[in-house]
Formats: C-alpha cells, structure tokens, sequence
C-alpha cells in the first residue's frame, strides 16, 4: 500500500483538483481524545481511486477540502461518520452531501453494527492493525507504521461500499439507507462542553445522598479544572467510578493517615479531594436533593416513553430491522413530553421526509390512542 502524507499546502493544493474529478472519497480521521483535554483533529485519511492522502491538519488549511465534501457528485464514504464528521467540523465549517455510512449499512444487512475490522475480516479474510488505534495521535513526527495503520483504515472501504450496496438493493433497505445517513450530514462539530446535569444524573444512578451527591459533584468541577490546565482528559486524573467511592466513604478517606492503602489516583490527587469534601462539609452546597428529585421525569412520563418503544419494537419486526433505524431513542424521549402529537411536531422534533411517510401515520396513530393525556 502506497500512501502520500500531505503535510503542507501546497501539496493539497496539488490533489485537490484530482479529489474534485473522484466518483468517491472514502474517509476516516484520528484524534487525541485519549491525551488531550480538548480533542484535536490530528489526521484525516482519503482514498480515491487507489490512491491514500494522509492530510496533517497541523501543518495543513484543509479549507480546500470543504468543495469535495459538500459535492453532490461525490460520495462521501465513512465507517461511523458521526464521529469523523463531527470532528472534521472542529476545523472545518462545511456541510456533508452523498454520504454512505458502511457501519449503518452493516445494521441493515446484519442487524447490528459491525466494526471495520470484523467487516475486513468476514469478507477480505484480512486483519486490520489495531495496535496503533490508541496511540497518541498529536505527537510529531508520525511513526511511519501510524501512517500505514492510518492508510489501511481507508483502503477497504470502497470495496465494502460497493458489497453493501449489492446487498441494500437487494433487501429494499437502500432508500431508507440514504436517508439515515443525510441525517449524519446534520452532526455538529465536536465540542468538549462541561455539563453538571449529566453527573447528577450519574448521581441518582448510584444512589448518593446529598451530602455524598454535593461532595461528589464538587470533586467533578475540581477535576475538571486540573483537567482544563493540565491538558489531559478529565479520567486520566480520577475516574468518575472512583469518585462515586470517594463520595460515599469521604469520612474514611477524609481521616486515613496512610494512603498507601488507597487507590494511586486517590492518593496522588488526595489534597484537593480532601479540600473538596472539607468545603462540602463546612456547609458549601452545589445542589438540593430536592430540587433534583423535581427534574427527574414524571409517571406518565416513563409510561409513555415504555410504550412508544414498545411501538418501535413493533415496527422493527414488522420490518425485520434495528429499532434504533425505526426512529431515533432521543425522539421518542421528546414525544413522551407531550399529551399529543400530530404530522407537524414530528416534523418540529426532527423526524425526516422518509420516517415520516413510512411511521409519522402509525406512530400518531399509536400515541393518540394510547397515550393521549
């Protein structure tokens, strides 16, 4: 396998007229989630062709690239495209058009998502490299065997498309296919954005009292500070799992002399955890019981919510697929909102042209006779 790493303008420049002439793109990208605080774009694979370009979006503006992937024309080949759009869109304001997600085409044919490796594995009797896939991506120069693993996460992607879409034809699923993923083209770009709801709602699920659920909420800002400063994410320094015990034995740990006996993460950050839950026991308070017992969703809200999935279950039988590729769990969460629905709140909530015309009918059907207040 030959590949070019591109790793300065010009030498973008150079294929971009050649990326703007390809039936297709084939896609994927690496990033430094595991190392970094604020996940970087670190390399961003394209083969067309047979030929790999390996774009360093270090040294390289990859605004050029914005025409290929908002071409109609071209078709934007990805194996789980949420992830690579939304991180591609960190360094690039640009939409996706002609987009063929391999993975939601392996939830169609197989009823489950298959990874790129196991795909390469069933049909090329090949086996992808996964060593290198957690290996620090915003490091410099790049080993030359990165760069190969890099260029193999392309190589076969084309080839998959192509056995896919045989297969999509085939069981009358391509339309609704496409459908799915126009719906990617949607994804923002990546954002690391600090949110205390989702850690109360950890909170709740592990049972903390308000003194335990305060103390460990004051430990989660705590960590994400460091977190922010050192440049590292946040469960490199103590996991949330850790925190949870931290909160619940914080008199124990608040008055061990030896902390040789605890975790190494506890031990090495013990300062600002026994500040943490000091200030939470001199009377600091980030959050009432209360009040996060009032935000927690109603009785009829859980019922609805029950039988519209049971309504989804339904029809993914009836149509012998996934039911999250009936309509999305996030929808479904928002209709239970309401007392009633009709074609235009679906439409409002984001439900598609395709869903609506193959569900929106059963779906307001169901939940007027079932679910109406």
């Amino acid at each position: 396998m030959e590949f070019l790493l591109v790793d300065d303008n010009d030498k973008l420049n150079e294929i971009i007229k050649y990326l703007s002439e390809s039936r297709y793109i084939a896609i994927d990208t690496e990033s430094d989630g595991l190392y970094s605080y604020e996940e970087k774009l670190c390399l961003l694979q394209i083969e067309t062709g047979g030929r790999i370009f390996l774009i360093d979006p270090f040294f390289v503006d990859i605004s050029p690239l914005k025409q290929i992937f908002e071409s109609e024309s071209i078709e934007k080949i990805l194996h789980s495209a949420y992830s690579d759009i939304s991180m591609i869109k960190k360094n690039l304001d640009c939409s996706f058009k002609n987009i063929f997600d391999v993975m939601i085409a392996s939830k169609y044919v197989f009823k489950k998502a298959v990874s790129l490796s196991n795909l390469v594995s069933k049909y090329f009797n090949e086996k992808l490299e996964k060593k290198y896939q957690k290996v620090n991506w915003g490091k410099r120069p790049f080993d030359e065997n990165y760069l190969k693993y890099a260029g193999m996460d392309v190589f076969y992607l084309k080839k998959l498309r192509d056995m896919f879409y045989d297969e999509l034809v085939r069981l009358n699923f391509y339309d609704e296919f496409k459908y799915s993923c126009e719906s990617i083209s949607k994804v923002e770009k990546r954002e690391n954005l600090f949110s205390i709801d989702k850690y109360v709602s950890m909170a709740y699920t592990y049972s903390l009292d308000e003194l335990e659920m305060n103390i460990f909420l004051k430990m989660i800002i705590e960590r994400e500070g460091i977190a922010k400063r050192i440049d590292v994410p946040p469960f490199k320094i103590v996991t949330n799992e850790l925190l949870i015990y931290i909160a619940r034995h914080h008199r124990e740990i608040l008055s061990a002399n030896d902390m040789k006996l605890y975790n190494r993460s506890i031990s090495r950050n013990i300062d600002w955890i026994k500040d943490s839950i000091q200030s939470i026991l001199n009377g600091e308070k980030l959050v009432h019981k209360n009040l996060c017992s009032a935000s927690r969703p109603d009785d009829k809200y859980e019922i609805r919510l029950k039988l519209l999935k049971k309504w989804r279950r339904d029809m993914a039988l009836e149509k012998n697929i996934l039911c999250e590729l009936v309509v999305d769990i996030g929808l479904l969460k928002q209709l239970a909102k309401f007392d009633e629905i009709d074609l235009e709140k679906l439409k409002t909530l984001g439900l598609d042209e395709k869903r609506l015309s193959t569900y929106g009918e059963s779906l307001i059907n169901f939940f007027n006779s079932n679910l109406k207040n």
